[in-house]
């Protein structure tokens, strides 16, 4: 018998649609495929600042009614403390020794366009007819160094005085593309950095005070690394500069360190300056003033009045305390901003028909360690300790058909975008490293994360792993290894390398640590950094 293709063709073409629907549903956990889905990126928010996890040193209430609506996943890790490359494990769910992103300020060798590459999250957005569009705050995740691979529009740029962005101005740029947006479905990355040093909210006020001749004051805020710039009036002869200390050290000391001072015409000629601070010294061929409550700076117009103008670096001195006051006022400025952001998606009529995935890239030092030099460590990046690596991990949406929370299961950045496509009904592409983390909730192993930090950023390359609740940590230039017991010993204060080398779990653990660092670091090229980048890493902190 003549087998005739044409009359079963419609019904071929009706079985294969029925079989996309199938692949193509959302989650059963979802009512119905959201046409927005926010990736919602939190820089340094440490999981134990946000409220709706155990022993929360913050109030996030907005924070908290997410995850009223969604599903709180805890512990959570970043296996890198370093904004780029943690960035690009959740767009890629690849390592970044396999990604071969080692630092912020490297550009990222995106892989060559071909069928097997592995495809950005972007780009798997775009692939399912979702516009992209991405809103960064900090410098390091400029479209130059590699993550825009994929996004349709990518707001980067930022104001010539500083590398970075706060949430209300987010939220406005934001907003101005969503009112002229015209398309259906939408996959949008938010940045919010707000708790990255400076830990300085808008409604941080001004410390410091220039008074020229006891009459044209001008005020900044070097804890918002405001730069010390201002022009003024000189008459002819001798000016004088007072520099006011506005808050003076709690416990009298110095309070604030300047450098590169200098005053001049506006035609560029510098003019001689006399300081008097209450100390004066030179390291590598700078000078430096330091400065209790006031300084004098003097200098000589030769001519008639005229504009000249002031600059210098300047650097405030915070206490401890004050420093993890102002860190807690940033996440709880993020968190009133994340209320702005929710009441005008609810305004435009569009909250209802979203998906929203809340992550930190990394946690935050707030002084709980000292560096090699005896100083309390503020930041991140050099160390793998818990405070460094735990961030919040939130899925939210009103489509969600339940509410839970996902405990005793250690998921990483490696796993956001398995568990957000299984979510969407998609297929997880063969190279991810992940695990859908909603599947793994109810399984016996824990899970396992390898963790990583790098120079020439980390004072040292270090190296980790986590297997709860054993969390160790390697540091190859010296041998040094460290092991705590996160159940018995969440501070990590004692050090256990010693006298827990007998359990086959733990040696295995040791085994896969140092194979791992020991391979990475035989195959690793060195990163080299454009001048450019390196300055910029320096403004914001990150390298000296």
């Amino acid at each position: 018998m003549k087998f005739r293709f044409t009359k079963f063709f419609p019904l071929l073409l009706l079985g294969l649609s029925v079989i996309w629907m199938e692949n193509c549903r959302p989650s059963s956990l979802l009512d119905k495929a959201p046409n927005y889905v926010f990736l919602i990126t939190l820089d340094t928010l440490r999981a134990d600042y946000v409220s709706c996890y155990p022993q929360a040193k913050a109030h996030t209430p907005s924070l908290e009614e997410f995850a009223r609506q969604g599903i709180v996943i805890d512990p959570a890790y970043s296996p890198i403390p370093i904004t780029a490359p943690a960035h690009a494990i959740i767009f890629y769910s690849l390592s970044p020794h396999d990604l071969k992103l080692y630092n912020n300020g490297q550009v990222f060798k995106q892989p060559a366009e071909k069928t097997s590459s592995p495809a950005s999250l972007s780009q798997i957005f775009r692939q399912h007819h979702f516009t992209t569009a991405a809103f960064i705050s900090l410098g390091v995740l400029k479209a130059k160094f590699g993550l825009a691979r994929g996004f349709d529009y990518y707001a980067d740029d930022f104001p010539a005085s500083r590398w970075y962005l706060t949430a209300e101005e987010i939220n406005q740029r934001f907003f101005a593309w969503l009112d002229e947006f015209k398309a259906q479905k939408a996959f949008v990355w938010l940045h919010y950095s707000d708790p990255h040093d400076p830990y300085a909210p808008p409604s941080t006020p001004p410390d410091i005070e220039l008074v020229l001749n006891q009459s044209e004051k001008k005020k900044f805020s070097l804890q918002k690394m405001e730069p010390l710039q201002a022009t003024f009036k000189a008459r002819r002869g001798r000016n004088v500069v007072k520099i006011n200390v506005l808050f003076p050290h709690p416990e009298g000391k110095i309070r604030v360190r300047l450098s590169q001072i200098k005053v001049s015409t506006r035609q560029g000629r510098d003019l001689p300056i006399s300081i008097r601070s209450f100390d004066v010294y030179t390291k590598e061929g700078k000078k430096y003033w330091l400065i209790q409550n006031d300084a004098l700076l003097s200098f000589h117009n030769p001519g008639p009045a005229q504009e000249v103008q002031f600059q210098a670096r300047g650097e405030i001195f915070l206490t401890n305390e004050e420093k993890r006051k102002a860190y807690q006022q940033e996440v709880e400025y993020l968190d009133a901003q994340l209320k702005v952001l929710r009441e005008g998606l609810i305004s435009r009529g569009i909250f209802k028909q979203s998906l929203f995935i809340l992550v930190g890239d990394h946690g935050e030092g707030l002084g709980e360690r000292r560096t090699r030099f005896g100083d309390f460590h503020f930041g991140h990046i050099h160390f793998l300790y818990n405070n460094y690596l735990r961030v919040p991990f939130i899925i939210s949406s009103p489509a969600l058909k339940k509410t839970f929370r996902v405990e005793n299961k250690v998921a990483s950045l490696l796993d956001v975008a398995p568990t957000l496509l299984h979510l969407l009904g998609w297929d997880k592409p063969a190279f991810y490293r992940g695990r859908n983390i909603l599947k793994t909730r109810k399984s016996g192993s824990p899970g396992y994360v390898f963790l990583e930090t790098y120079r020439p950023e980390a004072s040292q390359d270090r190296f980790g792993g986590l297997l709860f609740p054993w969390h160790l940590i390697f540091t190859p230039e010296n041998g040094r290894f460290e092991l705590f017991n996160l159940n018995q010993d969440p501070l990590e204060r004692n050090n256990l390398h010693s006298s827990q080398l007998n359990s086959p779990e733990l040696r295995t653990l040791y085994r896969r640590v140092t194979t791992t660092a020991l391979k990475i670091l035989e195959e690793k090229e060195e990163t080299v950094l454009d001048p450019q980048a390196r300055e910029m890493l320096r403004s914001l902190g990150y390298i000296k």
